[in-house]
């Protein structure tokens, strides 16, 4: 059965990769529950916090989170924010220069007019990882119209998060720090 040593043994052999024990995740399906969280966490934040999203509009809700990576940078948390270009168009750039501060740093991935021949390789990630402690992935961007998965609204998404600790939260940190590499960002610790 899958509690058995043996199983384990099995799934890493057909991965290739280690399982990670941790707590049990917790699956955030509405979207006002799910960015409550994550603002908590932010907010909680000691050390460090990674934020990777293909799209983070300058809305109410990207207007939260800028707040509170802006907060977490002024506390000496060291916060690295990674949007995409296209994903994040949209967005103008008095919200990515309100956005950097004190400890936020702040890069897009691949902008078309810097690099047009990588117009159709983007950054489609959703993740946020605090402290290496705690991460949330899914298919949630950071807009208003991710705020609810079960009202219907017109112009609402139906995504689900995912709220993930322990080591699977290292695992993913290992994720944003490519991404961030990749959009040219200074090397992350660990």
């Amino acid at each position: 059965g899958v509690r058995a040593p043996a199983f384990r043994l099995l799934a890493q052999r057909l991965d290739g990769g280690a399982l990670h024990a941790a707590p049990a995740p917790r699956l955030l399906a509405d979207g006002g529950a799910a960015f409550r969280a994550m603002l908590a966490a932010i907010d909680g934040a000691r050390e460090e916090v990674l934020l990777e999203t293909y799209i983070l509009r300058d809305d109410r809700v990207g207007a939260a989170v800028q707040a509170a990576v802006r907060s977490a940078g002024a506390r000496g948390v060291r916060v690295c924010v990674l949007a995409d270009a296209v994903g994040s168009v949209r967005t103008g750039e008095a919200f990515w220069r309100a956005l950097e501060g004190p400890g936020v740093a702040v890069r897009l991935f691949h902008r078309v007019w810097h690099r047009p021949w990588s117009l159709l390789q983007r950054d489609n990630r959703k993740l946020l990882v605090v402290d290496r402690a705690v991460a949330f992935t899914g298919g949630r961007n950071i807009g208003e119209e991710y705020g609810s998965s079960v009202t219907a609204q017109a112009g609402a998404w139906r995504d689900l998060q995912v709220e993930v600790r322990g080591t699977v939260a290292v695992g993913l940190a290992a994720v944003v720090a490519e991404g961030w590499d990749r959009a040219g960002g200074a090397p992350l610790p660990g």
